[in-house]
């Protein structure tokens, strides 16, 4: 499917290759995954509207494997609650990319995050959050690959785990030589609610120049008592005690205005 809004393309990556063979060099690795879909924005166009985008995706929507390419000063606004096992973006110069990642409720997941950095002052911020629970399993990796000047990746994904849930996080950070000045961030939380889950988050970086900036890290652990007992002496009881601190960690995704998480939520307090 060729959407010829504003020239934006959404289709199979044979189909993209057919409309735009100048990316068969630079996508050469993924031409093998003949399932994969594409969306792909074009120079200076700016699409903030999400709403408008899941009517784009609704047809072909996100399919297993799945590549966003941001040509030059182009910009995104993109909502993902789908399940998927590698996603990839490919920001050009100037591009931006502003991602929401809810994790769904599925048994099993196995998802790879990318994204590539490839052209100068191109800026990617992606906001994640998940509730695991029962016997889910969710093993999430996340790249952000510096490959140019002045570039900016930012990568925050906090979740709880409740049950037998087990969660499993990597998250990498690769700097290149040539990418001078780059900024990086990746940060994951957890907070464990079921006395059998598990949760295994570590982060990595590689860092290829000494002029950067970087920061990574991830944290685990229960609810603060310290900090419930206080919320119960201001006449909250415990449940919304514990609801309100929980929503403080998803406070990264903009509004907090996600439904699926909201009821999701509700049935845990």
């Amino acid at each position: 499917m060729d959407n010829n809004v504003h020239g934006i393309f959404v289709g199979s990556i044979k189909d993209f290759f057919i409309s735009y063979p100048r990316y068969r060099q630079t996508l050469q690795d993924i031409e093998k995954k003949e399932s994969s879909s594409v969306l792909f924005v074009p120079c200076n166009l700016h699409i903030d509207d999400v709403a408008f985008v899941k009517q784009l995706l609704s047809k072909d929507g996100f399919s297993k494997n799945s590549i966003v390419i941001l040509e030059k000063g182009a910009s995104l606004t993109l909502y993902i609650d789908e399940i998927f096992s590698s996603l990839s973006f490919y920001l050009h110069e100037l591009s931006n990319l502003n991602c929401i990642l809810f994790v769904p409720e599925v048994k099993h997941i196995a998802a790879n995050l990318h994204l590539f950095l490839l052209g100068k002052n191109a800026c990617a911020m992606v906001n994640g959050a998940y509730i695991a629970d029962g016997t889910q399993t969710i093993s999430l990796q996340t790249h952000q690959i510096h490959l140019a000047q002045d570039t900016s990746s930012n990568v925050i994904i906090n979740g709880i785990a409740l049950n037998n849930a087990c969660v499993k996080y990597r998250g990498n950070i690769h700097i290149f030589q040539q990418a001078a000045r780059a900024n990086a961030l990746q940060n994951n939380k957890t907070i464990i609610l079921g006395k059998k889950a598990l949760v295994d988050s570590r982060p990595n970086m590689e860092v290829l120049n000494n002029d950067v900036q970087c920061k990574h890290g991830c944290a685990i652990g229960v609810l603060d008592e310290n900090q419930l007992f206080y919320l119960q002496t201001r006449g909250i009881d415990s449940n919304k005690a514990k609801k309100l601190m929980i929503e403080g960690l998803f406070a990264h995704i903009h509004g907090f205005d996600n439904q699926e998480l909201r009821a999701r939520l509700n049935k845990v307090f």
